[in-house]
């Protein structure tokens, strides 16, 4: 259907409406008033009646024979009828043969044992009063009305109602057609404007068309359509640059890339995709991954490791869409629900397992010498006098300590993380004094002067070993960076009522800001940092590099932190805290 005959159609629909409407509520208005004035006429001449036959009755026994009289007075208007009933609702009068039986108004103010048979006809009006005497009801009055003439009226009334409203439909139809068509017109030739550029002629709109549309608000309409087609037309433009570009970094990636609806088909996949998973095309790539059963309906991301043919692939499923699962709507076919990447780890696994062979093969080879030198301590103990078999003891301690750091080696946890050996409760004062006594005689030959400050009880429950490795890599840094005629001072204090601190300070070049967080690095063998003169100097660090790491993640293994503390001047200060044993005082047994 036309949309100039949709639209007069729409507009003649909605008049009607509202001219029935309109005419159906003044028709029931007009009926209401008539019917009201009616009513109302009829019930003031029966009160006037009511009490003329009351004037005119000297007694109850007296009405009966009044009667006859009375109902045919001519005091009423025309075509008003009378009937008088006695008390009991029994008839008396009647001047129009209305029938032997009273009304329901009348029945309503009789005073009768018995039920009353009502007599009253539908095309008629009727209303009753009470005659009284000496405020007794003595008989009853009846007036009655036809509604030939109210039913005639009303009728004569719709037929006009009827009339108008035919009259002023087809005028509005002749109006609602003229301003249809020129609405219509116009927006016809906008929506072929638009069809042409949803099939993607862009080209721009021809004088004569900008002519027929020059009307007020469809004339801005046609502007506005001619800004969304050069607006289209760029984002267009974009958008398939964009697509190019991404085209390039998708065909680029080594990792493949692969899109499925939630139908589990194929939407898009990388070049790397195809060749990971030997398949070369869509339908080849989801063949692939049915045969691989990967969890590609479950809503949550996820990741395993497959062997296909000579390659090891370890494929990540990531959802797109929550909830989306496989046999959805014809919509959700074209929009991607999940993504599944795909990247070789076969050369990862080759350098894992070539590692493993490495570490086996070195702490092998160094069991034998730790073996032999551990042999050699324990016959040196046999021979050598007592004054120096605290240093042999040492020395056998340091060697079983080496001995379990090769067997860590040989047995790396599952997890990767740092494992703790055992946990025993010991007193970290007497392990950091041990291991100031150790590094005297190199501090003496470097020139420094060492100090040991125990300043506060403390018993922490940890790996001995450990603690240890993370005490001296502390100690081992600043003897290194602080020139000759430094100090460094080692100190065992209270961090705050549940921890205890050990706190190694140099008198060193210190650590610059920029570089707090990079000395925390695995392998960081030293950094460049100005000196007082301005130059940069680099300072010296061990072949296997600061140990800084190491020292934290021995420090979270107990539940601690190390961090380096803000100091003013040169010289750094490390702080390594730990949670502090409280409430127990049994004796510490020391391996």
């Amino acid at each position: 259907m036309r949309l100039d005959l949709r639209l007069t159609l729409t507009y003649l629909l909605i008049t009607l409406v509202a001219l029935a409407l309109l005419g159906g509520g003044l028709l029931l208005l007009a009926q209401a008033y008539i019917t009201g004035q009616a009513e109302a006429e009829l019930a003031a001449q029966a009160d006037l009646y009511a009490e003329f036959v009351a004037e005119l009755t000297p007694d109850a026994d007296a009405l009966p024979a009044l009667a006859p009289s009375l109902v045919t007075n001519a005091a009423l208007p025309p075509g008003v009828t009378v009937r008088m009933f006695a008390a009991n609702g029994n008839l008396l009068s009647d001047s129009a043969g209305l029938g032997p039986f009273p009304s329901r108004p009348v029945v309503a103010l009789a005073a009768s044992a018995l039920p009353l048979p009502i007599s009253q006809s539908p095309d008629r009006r009727y209303t009753a009063r009470p005659v009284t005497l000496a405020g007794i009801t003595v008989g009853i009055v009846e007036l009655s009305r036809s509604t030939a003439n109210e039913t005639s009226l009303l009728a004569n009334l719709r037929l006009l109602v009827l009339q108008v409203s035919l009259a002023t439909a087809l005028l509005i139809a002749l109006v609602s057609m003229l301003v249809a068509r020129s609405i219509a017109r116009p927006i016809v030739r906008l929506t072929e404007r638009a069809e042409r550029l949803a099939s993607g002629e862009a080209q721009a709109q021809t004088e004569s068309d900008a002519r027929r549309v020059n009307q007020a608000e469809i004339a801005v309409l046609a502007q506005s359509l001619e800004t969304m087609a050069a607006s289209l037309q760029a984002r267009a433009a974009e958008a398939e640059g964009q697509r190019e570009r991404l085209a390039s970094v998708m065909a680029s990636i080594s990792e493949g890339v692969i899109a499925l609806n939630s139908r589990g088909e194929v939407l898009f996949s990388n070049p790397a995709s195809a060749t990971l998973l030997n398949a070369p095309d869509h339908a080849a790539i989801a063949a692939q991954l049915a045969l691989l059963k990967l969890p590609l309906d479950t809503g949550h991301a996820s990741e395993q490791e497959v062997t296909l043919g000579q390659r090891d692939l370890l494929i990540a499923v990531k959802p797109v869409l929550s909830g989306a699962t496989h046999g959805g709507s014809s919509h959700d076919a074209e929009r991607p629900a999940t993504v599944v990447v795909l990247r070789d780890v076969t050369h990862v696994k080759a350098l894992e397992q070539a590692r493993t062979r490495f570490f086996r093969s070195i702490s092998h080879d160094l069991r034998t010498p730790l073996t032999t030198i551990r042999g050699a301590l324990e016959n040196m103990r046999d021979s050598m006098p007592s004054e120096q078999q605290a240093t042999l003891i040492r020395l056998e301690n340091e060697a079983a300590r080496l001995s379990r750091m090769v067997d860590e080696l040989l047995h790396p946890p599952a997890s990767g993380l740092l494992a703790l050996t055992e946990r025993r409760r010991l007193d970290l004062g007497a392990l950091v004094e041990e291991l100031c006594g150790l590094q005297q005689g190199r501090t003496r030959r470097a020139g420094l002067r060492l100090t040991c400050q125990i300043n506060a009880t403390a018993t922490v429950v940890g790996d001995r070993d450990r603690l240890k490795q993370a005490v001296l890599n502390l100690l081992d840094n600043a003897i290194t960076v602080t020139p000759a005629g430094g100090a460094i001072v080692v100190t065992v204090q209270a961090g705050n009522p549940s921890t205890v601190q050990v706190v190694v300070a140099d008198s060193g070049p210190g650590v610059p800001l920029s570089l707090r967080e990079r000395i925390w690095e695995r392998g960081v063998r030293g950094v460049d940092v100005p000196t007082h003169g301005g130059d940069e100097v680099l300072l010296p660090a061990s072949g296997a590099g600061l140990g800084l790491a190491i020292v934290r993640e021995i420090a979270a293994a107990h539940g601690g932190n190390a961090w380096l503390a803000d100091t003013p001047g040169s010289g750094a200060t490390f702080i390594l805290e730990l949670p502090a044993e409280i409430g127990d005082t049994s004796p510490i047994h020391e391996a």
